[in-house]
This record gives structure tokens, sequence and C-alpha cells, in this order.
């Protein structure tokens, strides 16, 4: 993400005033996601997840407020609308060019390497939504947020739309 007016400290700080930072030492770079530190509770259930500027990972912890559809609930949801929208200004997630997205199977290191290079100023990375939370946004109607999906192995396109005679 390109951060905009911010400088990296002037983004932590407003951060701070949305989210609980923690310092993510040594996590395993190899790995396509991060593992959090913080335990959550059914009875506590939080936003996590991870931040990667001026060469520190952050984990980034909020209360999930009691939301209206599931998907208010989500952890993509809640960086789109405190972080990319809120604070960046990032309104289409999709087709801003301050913004691009890797999928779920390149490690955290390529994520690294993008902001250590200079391409992008930060980076973030979220949790995997679990299978049942993707149905139950189905059943709900709803629908989930612009790339907050991935599934391995992929379908091939040709198979799901071709029409078959």
């Amino acid at each position: 993400a390109d951060l905009g007016e911010y400088t990296g400290e002037s983004f932590i700080a407003a951060l701070k005033e949305r989210y609980t930072l923690t310092p993510y030492d040594n996590p395993d770079t190899s790995q396509s996601r991060i593992v959090p530190r913080t335990v959550q509770t059914a009875d506590k259930p939080l936003h996590i997840f991870h931040m990667y500027l001026g060469g520190r990972w952050y984990e980034l912890t909020a209360p999930v407020k009691a939301p209206e559809k599931i998907i208010e609930s989500l952890d993509v949801s809640d960086l789109q609308e405190r972080v990319l929208d809120g604070m960046l200004g990032i309104r289409d997630p999709r087709g801003d060019k301050r913004l691009d997205f890797m999928g779920g199977s390149y490690p955290i290191s390529e994520l690294q390497r993008r902001v250590d290079s200079g391409e992008f100023k930060a980076a973030f990375s979220i949790q995997p939504v679990k299978v049942r939370t993707v149905l139950d946004v189905a059943d709900r109607g709803e629908i989930m947020p612009p790339k907050s999906t991935w599934f391995e192995p992929k379908v091939l396109s040709g198979l799901v739309i071709h029409t078959l005679e």
C-alpha cells in the first residue's frame, strides 16, 4: 500500500488510535501467513491482522463490534473500513493503483521484498477466511469483500463458464 500523506511514524501513530499495535519479531517468512500471537476468546472476538512497515512486522488487534452483517465482522472488512478507506482514502480496493494483492500461496518474504525494494510503503497480511464463514455469508445473501478469498486448487474458468451441448 501507498501511505499517501503519512510518514511511517505518523501512520503508526494514527493506527495506535484505532488498534493495539504489538511488534511481531521473527515471523516465519517462508509461510504464506503469519500465525497470530494474540489469543482471542469466543466471548471477546478480535480483529487480528499483520502489517510490515519500516523493516518491522506488527500485529494489529481491535475488538469486533456487534455487526449488522456477517461481513462486517471479517478482518478484511475492518482493514478496508478503518485503514484503507478510513485513513488512506482507498475506497475501491480493486481498482486503486496504490494497492496491490498477492494470493495466498506466496510466502510472507515476498511481501517484505516488495516493501523493502520501495515498490510499496507497507504490506498487510490477513488471516484466511474460514470456509464456514464464506458459506454463512452466502447463506445470508451477502457478498464477500473484494480480494478476501483465495482458494486452491483453482478451478479452470473454462470448466465453469463453458456451455456444454
